[in-house]
């Protein structure tokens, strides 16, 4: 939640006598205002670290190796140099610059030297180093960015490693969760925790699809919808099970849109079932005892839709409806207008899914649009009156 709008909607409840002005500035202080100059600072370390490694490399060739040696460490601490006197100045933008300016140059560092020398490492140990190096300037100096920049360069390690030498490295897996994830979930900032729970699932899809089936992702996604419970905090558990339901949403869509296309899997891996069914029913126990019935009916997300190849495009379509009208249900119930939109978004895409796979086959091109054309402004129709009734009611309801 942004400061400004705080301050500026607090500003209206003094006016309007909800609160006195102790009270407004009490509220204002739970919130930080975000740091847009440091944003800026970080993108134009990072830019510059770049154009300082393009210009390194283009004439790499015509350096001496002595020189080689000398330019990049010497680079390095005058950044690390100028960035610890701006950190003691109290100057936040300006040692951020200055620290991921040199991180940069010490990870391009790690890559040409290793090749200058002919050195025997891979790029997964690499990584681990500077992904390491990062972690330990952080604690040193914990500054978000810092922190963001790591995480990053740990996260395009590990893509590197799975994907292209084939090799999932557990160090760099290690390193991304156990440092990186135990530092955000002490920085307590939902946001960042959200972003290091989407690269994590993204990690995790990888390593589903390089070492194992794609639908294997189902029981890693169930494993982190599950840790939503064992975690309490809310900066923690909502980001691991929005992030787990939206990517088994994405999942679903997939399977609703190409199975019928033969990219269907053909599962017989009783191991699959052996996790699945016992994870799954774990989720919908606790569902129920903490008397979430809506989370019960965002579970059909990961039900196994394969398991009846001739129904599974219908099973998947299924599934997507029941998950969009119950987050319509939910959000309505609970006055949650996000849950509400997001139900919304969620129930136009299953009908486009349906009537794509249906219409796409049945009909003339030209009818096809048409029909698409005239559901979609109906939809809109509709969406509009609902929320025109939405707002009449809150208005008589303020008025009473």
């Amino acid at each position: 939640m942004k400061k400004s709008w705080i301050e500026s909607e607090s500003k209206k409840w003094v006016e309007e006598g909800i609160i006195d002005e102790s009270q407004k500035e009490a509220i204002a202080s739970r919130y930080e205002r975000q740091s847009t100059p440091m944003l800026f600072f970080f993108l134009a370390a990072v830019l510059i670290g770049l154009a300082c490694l393009s210009l390194i490399a283009a004439n790499w060739t015509s350096i001496h190796h002595l020189w080689r040696v000398v330019l990049i460490i010497g680079a390095m601490l005058l950044f690390y140099f100028v960035g610890a006197r701006a950190f003691m100045q109290n100057r936040q933008g300006i040692g951020v610059f200055a620290f991921v300016v040199a991180l940069s140059i010490f990870g391009a560092g790690i890559f040409l030297l290793g090749d200058m020398y002919h050195f025997s490492m891979n790029s997964a140990f690499a990584f681990l180093v500077w992904g390491l190096a990062v972690l330990l300037i952080y604690l040193s100096q914990p500054q978000v960015f810092i922190w963001i920049f790591g995480l990053v360069v740990v996260f395009i390690g590990q893509l590197v490693s799975t994907m292209q030498l084939h090799d999932f490295n557990w160090l760099l897996m290690a390193l991304f969760v156990v440092g990186y994830g135990t530092v955000g979930y002490f920085i307590k900032q939902q946001n960042l925790m959200w972003l290091f729970t989407s690269l994590l699932a993204i990690l995790l899809f990888a390593f589903s699809i390089q070492e194992l089936t794609y639908y294997w992702y189902t029981i890693f996604a169930l494993i982190l919808y599950l840790f939503s419970y064992i975690i309490k905090t809310g900066v923690v558990s909502k980001p691991l099970q929005g992030v787990s339901v939206l990517s088994m949403f994405i999942i679903v869509v997939y399977q609703a849109l190409f199975f019928n296309w033969g990219w269907q899997p053909v599962v017989n891996d009783i191991v699959y079932y052996l996790f699945l069914i016992p994870f799954l029913s774990l989720a919908v126990l606790l569902a129920v005892l903490n008397r979430e019935r809506f989370g019960v009916i965002q579970l059909v997300l990961f039900l196994p839709v394969f398991v009846w190849p001739e129904f599974s495009t219908l099973l998947a379509a299924l599934v997507l409806f029941a998950f969009s009208i119950g987050k319509m249900i939910e959000g309505d119930q609970f006055e949650d207008s996000r849950k509400e939109k997001l139900g919304i978004i969620a129930f136009l895409i299953s009908v486009s899914i349906v009537y794509v796979e249906v219409a796409w086959v049945v009909l003339d091109r030209t009818l096809f649009f048409l029909i698409g054309g005239i559901i979609l402004f109906i939809v809109g129709l509709l969406l509009n009156r609902y929320q025109q009734n939405q707002t009449k009611g809150s208005d008589d309801h303020d008025a009473t």
